[in-house]
């Protein structure tokens, strides 16, 4: 009998498509958050999909309302199943799949916009720590 090796299957969460992108889809590779992302990942042997809580843009890339968010849970709980690892970037995400009850990690929003990268070192510690949850 062959043995498989099964590819971690990571699914990164975030708010919703940023006005940046092209269209539509979660986390466009034009986007300077897919970017990011994949940069922190680039070592680790995993296969890396992307969503979004909602799949619309918003006006000057304002965050999604509770509404928003308790609107678009049915549909994200059929995205994020059947992967071996989730992380949500973000508070929006963060509170979806709270309200899920999922199991993820959460990670502060890539975006040059959050406060948080400000703090290199600490910065670094979080990447190192997703790398660990991850298993890389």
């Amino acid at each position: 009998m062959m043995n498989r090796i099964h590819k971690m299957k990571v699914l990164i969460v975030g708010s919703n498509p940023s006005n940046a992108s092209p269209d539509c889809s979660g986390f466009h590779i034009a986007t300077k958050s897919r970017v990011v992302v994949e940069r922190w990942l680039k070592d680790i042997e995993c296969q890396i999909e992307y969503t979004n809580v909602a799949t619309y843009k918003t006006e000057n890339n304002r965050p999604l309302t509770a509404k928003q968010i308790k609107e678009n849970l049915p549909r994200l709980q059929e995205e994020i199943d059947g992967y071996d690892k989730i992380v949500a970037l973000g508070n929006t995400a963060s509170k979806a799949l709270t309200l899920l009850r999922a199991d993820f990690m959460a990670m502060p929003h890539p975006s040059g916009c959050c406060r948080f990268w400000n703090d290199k070192e600490a910065g670094e510690r979080k990447i190192e720590e997703l790398k660990t949850y991850i298993g890389g």
